[in-house]
């Protein structure tokens, strides 16, 4: 199954019970600008419109628990006006913004990231855990997320989905690809998955709606155990560090605003 027909069948999945968790249903990740075919409709365009309200599009870097956000806008009030937009390529998200703009109000772009260390460690137990649904493996040959990294360095930069499979890939490659390389990726909210709680109440009641009454679900969380077993040990050593702090050295600036941590001694973030 390609790539789009697997999003296809995954939109056509049944996302009722949502006030219950969403029993691993999930927003499709690859339908590019068709995610936003309803800003098409003309009953959803007048609805818009006479509720003076806006859209949103949600753009869920990998890894930053945008799927409990996804699950959430099913039963929430702003899920009304909500489109995830998955993992799209930047054209997609261009295309989309146009579209969705209605009565002269463009959407509210709204991306999800997560801490530079964490998010490797939280990519590299999700590959260990070799679920195929997860569409990303690691080579039997990596033992350990010193060789994870060094599987990420030797791949080209910002092309993290061009293939059928996803290999494992840098969060500023995936950034890259969705917003853009050469210049700023622009958003209107930013969510992070540290605060994701906080930064969710934030959203919805910066934008009118009332705070949600329910706490985001956990979905589609990293496994601390997979298939090959406990998720090895994910030290970070200055040339780890190093690799980082270069390669996402975007996430480190008045783009993103994470601090880099002080690498003289080695340091672990277990999962």
């Amino acid at each position: 199954m390609n790539r789009t027909s697997f999003a296809r069948a995954l939109a056509s999945e049944d996302p009722r019970e949502m006030s219950k968790g969403c029993k691993g249903w999930f927003a499709p990740k690859f339908l590019g600008a068709e995610a936003c075919n309803i800003c098409g409709d003309k009953f959803f365009r007048d609805a818009v419109a006479n509720s003076g309200e806006t859209v949103f599009l949600f753009i869920h870097i990998p890894k930053s628990a945008g799927s409990s956000i996804e699950c959430a806008t099913k039963y929430e009030p702003i899920g009304k006006r909500w489109i995830n937009m998955g993992h799209p390529k930047e054209k997609a998200v261009e295309t989309c913004m146009k579209r969705c703009t209605i009565n002269g109000k463009r959407p509210v772009k709204i991306v999800s990231v997560r801490d530079p260390y964490a998010f490797y460690v939280s990519e590299f137990c999700f590959a260990w855990d070799e679920n195929p649904k997860h569409h990303l493996m690691l080579p039997q040959r990596v033992q350990r997320f010193a060789g994870f990294i060094k599987e990420i360095e030797q791949l080209p930069r910002f092309e993290p989905f061009e293939k059928g499979d996803m290999t494992p890939f840098a969060q500023t490659d995936a950034i890259s690809w969705m917003c853009g390389d050469k210049r700023l990726c622009t958003y209107d909210f930013l969510l992070r998955t540290e605060f994701l709680q906080y930064d969710w109440d934030r959203l919805n009641t910066k934008y009118g709606f009332r705070k949600p009454e329910k706490k985001l679900p956990r979905e589609n969380p990293t496994p601390a155990r997979g298939r090959r077993g406990k998720c090895p040990e994910t030290i970070f050593t200055r040339e780890i560090c190093d690799f980082i702090h270069e390669r996402d050295r975007r996430m480190f600036t008045s783009e993103f605003n994470y601090t880099k941590r002080n690498c003289d001694k080695p340091f672990e973030i277990t999962h």
